[in-house]
C-alpha cells in the first residue's frame, strides 16, 4: 500500500552506427595518407632530388619542413571535408568540428611522421611499404577502423583502445 512504483530507467540514446564507425574511416584515410605522404621521400631519391636539395643553398631541413607543411595541409583538407560530410550526414552538433579536425589533422601529421621514420630505416622501397603495411593494418584492425570497439571482444577491444586511433 505505501510502496512506491520504481522510477523508470533513463532511455539509453541509441547511437547511429555511422557515428561508430566515422572515427574509424577518418583514422584509416590518415594512416593511408600518412604511408602515401612518407613514401613520396623514395620518389625522392628516385628523381634525385635528394641529391640536389643537399647542394642547395636551402638546408635539408627546410626542404624536409616543406614537405611536412604540404603534407598538412593536405591532411588537414581531408579532414575537413570528411569530418564536415560525416556530422552534417549523421546530424552531429558541428560544434565539436573544430576540435575534431584539430585532433585528426596533429594525429595525421604525426602519423607521417612516424611513418616517414619507418621508412627512412628501410633499406629499399619494397621494404619500406611492407614495413609500414606491417605497422598499419594490425593498427586498424585493433584500433577500431574495421569494426568498432562495440562490436570487438572485450579483450581486443581493451588492447585497441592503447592503439593510436583507439585514444
Amino acid at each position: 500500500p505505501g510502496a512506491e512504483p520504481p522510477a523508470p530507467e533513463p532511455e539509453k540514446k541509441e547511437v547511429p552506427v555511422g557515428a561508430l564507425i566515422l572515427p574509424g574511416i577518418l583514422f584509416m584515410s590518415l594512416m593511408f595518407m600518412g604511408q602515401g605522404l612518407s613514401d613520396d621521400l623514395w620518389h625522392e631519391r628516385r628523381q634525385y632530388t635528394l641529391r640536389r636539395v643537399v647542394v642547395s643553398p636551402r638546408s635539408e631541413r627546410s626542404f624536409y619542413a616543406g614537405k611536412l607543411a604540404a603534407g598538412a595541409v593536405f591532411i588537414g583538407g581531408v579532414c575537413l571535408v570528411a569530418l564536415a560530410a560525416g556530422m552534417v550526414y549523421l546530424e552531429l552538433s558541428l560544434a565539436w568540428l573544430p576540435l575534431a579536425w584539430a585532433w585528426s589533422m596533429l594525429s595525421g601529421v604525426v602519423l607521417t611522421q612516424m611513418l616517414t621514420l619507418v621508412s627512412l630505416m628501410a633499406s629499399s622501397h619494397r621494404g619500406a611499404n611492407i614495413l609500414s603495411l606491417a605497422i598499419i593494418f594490425p593498427l586498424m584492425m585493433l584500433g577500431g577502423s574495421f569494426f568498432p570497439f562495440e562490436a570487438m571482444p572485450t579483450w581486443m577491444a581493451a588492447v585497441g583502445r592503447w592503439t593510436p586511433n583507439g585514444w
